[in-house]
């Protein structure tokens, strides 16, 4: 009885596995057939924008992404932006070393999906 135990359990845990896999591979890739992640684009922002980057609204109507700086916002329209984040987010306690490193000048844009990132980023 011990041993029918034993095997029931490893029989388990083989249909479980194999379930898994069989999921995990059923699940769209966000990811290029070259690893780039597919739908967003990383920015970093001159210096010079940074009193205007704490005071941006960042503005998503119609799902049309509108910061205030022209020239970002014409190659946002053209990329099929939607929306936008700081890539290392606000925390009062590390803010101090982020500035001191440019980091908080980086920001993710999410772009049509169907755009090439690369290409995207080419952009200007």
């Amino acid at each position: 009885m011990k041993h029918f135990l034993t095997i029931s359990a490893k029989a388990l845990l083989v249909c479980l596995f194999l379930f898994s896999a069989a999921i995990l591979q059923a699940q769209e890739t966000k990811y290029n057939e070259r690893g780039i992640h597919k739908g967003v684009v990383k920015v970093k922002f001159a210096p010079s924008r940074t009193g205007r980057l704490n005071s941006m609204k960042k503005n998503t109507r119609g799902n049309k992404l509108s910061t205030g700086i022209a020239k970002f916002d014409n190659a946002a329209r053209t990329m099929g932006a939607t929306h936008m984040e700081r890539l290392f987010p606000y925390n009062p306690k590390t803010e101090h070393k982020l500035v001191k490193h440019g980091l908080h000048l980086w920001y993710i844009v999410h772009i049509d999906e169907n755009l090439d990132p690369e290409t995207a980023a080419l952009r200007r």
